[in-house]
């Protein structure tokens, strides 16, 4: 069964976009279907929201082509901790950054 290189690129270049939209949407916390959601950015708020996700995505995407093994596992552990460390220094609580949109609502 031959399937087409070009049918195979369109399938990924696909999944990638799916995955970079739906971490941007995490980000804002809104649900982003359509293209035009996308404009959703325009909103300084949302941007200020998706732009420390996008940054780490590409950071991570960057970090995954390096030739060292244990760059991507730790950069997995000190994104998230470099969060927890500026929540630190700001003052600021873990309620207050839930409370502005920057970590997810508490489990129920």
């Amino acid at each position: 069964a031959y399937l087409p290189l070009p049918v195979v690129g369109g399938y990924l270049a696909f999944i990638g976009y799916f995955c970079i939209q739906a971490g941007v949407a995490l980000c804002i916390s809104k649900a982003m279907v359509k293209f035009v959601d996308w404009s959703y950015l325009f909103d300084v708020r949302a941007l200020l929201l998706a732009l420390p996700g996008i940054l780490a995505g590409v950071a991570l995407t960057w970090i995954s082509r390096l030739n060292n093994s244990a760059a991507l596992p730790l950069s997995m552990v000190v994104i998230p901790a470099i969060f927890y460390i500026a929540l630190l220094l700001s003052g600021l609580s873990i309620e207050d950054a839930r409370a502005g949109g920057w970590v997810g609502q508490e489990a129920p």
